[in-house]
Formats: C-alpha cells, structure tokens, sequence
C-alpha cells in the first residue's frame, strides 16, 4: 500500500515543509504502507507566467505518472498552506490534479482536505462535493480525520507517535527553518480574522513536552536550529513559561519567532528576558493601527497607549517586533491613512508586515456586488510567483475578488501599476485602490515588503 501526500502550493523555496502533511505522517506507523510526498517546491527565479505555467503542468504531471503505476494506493491532497491556520485560493489547481487523476485511474481513492475547504464551509457555507466529481471524499476539519479514515476504513495501523520525524521530504528543497504549533485556534473576537470562526472559536492546546521533543528531534537529526511557533498567539498557551524554563535548563541552542499579542506582552512584560534567553529573535505582533478609534472598531480590545508601552517593553529586553499593520479600513479617508503609515514608520520596529483591510466575500456580495458569489473565490489562482501577478490580474474577470485574497494586495504592489488596482471604491470608504496603492507606494519602501513566509528567514537575524 502507498499513501500519495501530495502539497498543491507553489513554494518558491522560502517555505518549510507542509506541517499538515507532517502530521499525518507522524501517525502512520504501518510498516506495510510507504509514504511519498509530492509537492510544487521551485527556488530559481521564474522570469514570466508561461514559464511558470510550464513548471505547474510539470508538477501535475510527476502526479499523473505515479498515478498511473500504482495498483493499490490512496492519495491525500492537502489545501492548507505550510500550516493549518493559512488559507490561499488555489483550488483551481487542485480541480486541475483532481482531473487528471480521474482521466489516468478512475479508481484510486483520492481525498481532499485542509484549511481552504474549511474555510469553503464555515465562512462560505459551501460544500466542496456537491462541485467536485472527482474526488472521493472532501475531509472538513482537522488533517487528522484522514487518519481516521486510513485506519477505520483501510485497516492501516495508525498511532500519535508525539514526534514528526519528516523523513519522507527532500530536506535540500526547504529553507534551514520550521514551522511549529503548540495549539490551534484562538480565542480573540478580532472581527477582520477568519481564525477563530475556522476552528469555531475553539482554542485547542498541545502537550507543551511534545512540541520541546520535536524540536529536540529536528535540532539532532536535521541540523535545524531556527523555528516559528504559529500558534495564533504563544502567549495564549499557559505553558509558554514551562516551555522557555526547558529550553534554557536542557540548554537547547535555538532561535524562535512567534505570534503574540499586545495585552499580552504587557502582561508578561516580566518574562520577556526569559523568552529572549530561550531564543525568542522577534515577535509577530497586530499593532494593525494606532489609531483608537479603528482599533475598537476592529475590536483589538487595545489602546495606542498600551501599543507605545508595549513597544517600550519589547525594545528593553531588545526582542524585534514585526509588526503588523493594516490599511483601507472602512470609513479611512485618504489623510487618516497617510497619518497612520507615516505615524507606523516612526515606531522604528524590526520589520513592517503591511496588509489590506480585506471584506468578506459575503458582505463583498451583500454590500458591493451582487454578481460576485462566494463561491468564485475557487476560481482564482494566485498561488503564483510575485513578478507574474500583473500578467494574472488581466485574466481575473472579477477583480473585486482580490480583496478576499491574503497578502495579494500588498504583494502586488511593487509589480503592479495602480492602474490596475481601480476596482472601485472600498466599502463605506471614499477611498479607491488606487488611491491607496499611491499612498502606499508614496509613503513606504516598497523593497522592504515582505510576504509573511519570507520574514521566517529572518528568524536567526539580529536586529
């Protein structure tokens, strides 16, 4: 028996292994069944969209081939990117892989899972099987249902051996960091985050010794030292202490990233030397604005006094803040958000991580365009290389659509001309795209923009 773990993502090399894979290869311990994972990992530099094209059909046909040879096989196709808590639209290139299984074997189980399809069912009230024919099943939940699924349904002998060893990757392709989580979900009411509604504003923790012994593992075995916790916030897990007492008495030489909060850090102000001992580099953080005002109505539940504090607290210990800022908020005129970018890059912080206010894509269809359905958001592909979006922006029928797209807006704007970002006026704002693309482009660098993977290789860096 084969397991077919196959990752649809186009990875450019700066993005560790699919943690969602790792998880069901951890639980798989039949030593009848061999695992291979496929997946669309591409470090040199792609010059144009048909070149990338070329590689995607060369990805989906390494597919096809082993579909071809195998008698007694059953695939799983991931759509959470890196970790469970990402959601990109790149279903159009799983109903590619989708199709072209079913044309080679007509036979071969194959299941389909992840944070996407999730997402498709609890933000969108879609059901993925009443579009696909092709696939057996679609799996809504946690990854590990397709375990499950292998041991009740395949007799495959499947156990939680706490640590996920990776040994079915080619190390060679990936970024000398990893990607962890000691829990999942969150417990915020923040109203622009889809986390909490994915996970049902469930928060479900992970033994914090399990995580220590992965990283013991992956420090031992595979020589990797630099690692981002991606749970919503670290700080949530009441274990966050324990874990760094554990790392400096067992003397473990790493350096971490995580997520954390600003009631948080002030909070915990006292235990930042002890994180910044244990290897904590920097911390992600949703300043998001510091204007009070936007601040409750995004309800971060913040002030800006409490950001300029936590700032203060951050710099003493010298742990870096990434912070996170996000722009195009409803009702924002054109001078609120001049003074909010301008004011952000006075903090000095380790490095801007920028977003743009995104709608829903239903209030997208309640409030600015009826023709939009929720469900052509798996019609759009822009799981892509950065320098091809200005050649995939003029196959989109529907730009409004970007909107609900993580990170395009922003990635998009050193390769796109504002021009092409006139896609009408943001919802109860008086402010166009385009307007705020010229803000942006008039008030930040825009060679210091990063996409949220590509600030992990700055995980081991010094401020």
């Amino acid at each position: 028996m084969k397991i077919l773990l196959i990752d649809p993502f186009y990875n450019n090399g700066v993005v560790p292994p699919n943690y969602s894979l790792g998880e069901i290869e951890k639980y798989i311990v039949d030593t009848n069944v061999e695992i291979e994972v496929i997946d669309f990992v591409h470090k040199n530099k792609i010059e144009n969209l048909d070149e990338f094209k070329k590689l995607e059909n060369d990805f989906i046909n390494k597919i096809v081939e082993k579909v071809k040879k195998e008698t007694n096989a059953i695939i799983y196709i991931t759509t959470s990117y890196g970790i469970p808590l990402k959601q990109k639209p790149v279903y159009p290139r799983v109903k590619k892989i989708l199709k072209e299984i079913r044309e080679n074997n007509s036979m071969i189980p194959v299941y389909v899972g992840g944070a996407t399809v999730n997402y498709a069912q609890k933000e969108l009230g879609i059901n993925l099987q009443d579009y696909e024919e092709n696939v057996t099943d679609i799996i809504y939940g946690d990854e590990i249902k397709f375990v499950d699924i292998l041991s009740e349904k395949y007799g495959i002998e499947t156990k939680d051996i706490g640590i996920i060893k990776w040994n079915n990757w080619n190390w060679e392709k990936y970024p000398k960091h990893i990607s962890l989580l000691s829990a999942k979900g969150c417990p915020s009411a923040c109203n622009f985050c889809f986390e909490n509604k994915i996970f049902d504003n469930k928060y479900i923790r992970n033994n914090i010794d399990l995580l220590i012994e992965n990283i013991k593992y992956l420090v031992k075995e595979k020589g990797i030292t630099n690692f981002a916790i991606e749970d919503s916030s670290f700080l949530f897990n009441i274990d966050f202490e324990y874990f760094c007492d554990k790392i400096i008495k067992d003397n473990i030489n790493i350096n971490w990233t995580c997520y954390a909060k600003v009631f948080q850090i002030n909070k915990y102000h006292n235990l930042l030397e002890k994180m910044k001992n244990a290897g904590c580099t920097s911390m992600i953080i949703g300043i998001e604005t510091t204007n009070n005002e936007d601040l409750e109505k995004l309800q971060k539940g913040i002030t800006n006094d409490e950001i300029n504090k936590m700032i203060g607290y951050m710099n003493e210990v010298e742990i870096g803040i990434q912070g996170c800022f996000m722009v195009g908020m409803p009702n924002s005129s054109r001078e609120h958000i001049i003074q909010s970018v301008k004011y952000a890059k006075q903090l000095d912080l380790f490095l801007y991580r920028w977003h743009i206010f995104q709608l829903p894509l239903i209030e997208i269809h309640n409030t600015v365009d009826k023709t939009v359905k929720p469900e052509d958001y798996f019609t759009m592909q822009l799981n892509v290389p950065d320098n091809c979006l200005d050649e995939v922006l003029s196959n989109i029928n529907k730009p409004i659509l970007l909107l609900n797209e993580e990170h395009f807006l922003i990635r998009g704007l050193r390769y796109i001309d504002e021009e092409n970002a006139a896609f009408g006026n943001i919802s109860n704002s008086i402010v166009t795209y385009k307007e705020l693309f010229k803000i942006l482009k008039d008030n930040i660098n825009l060679d210091a923009i990063f996409d949220e993977e590509e600030m992990y290789n700055k995980i081991g860096k010094e401020k």
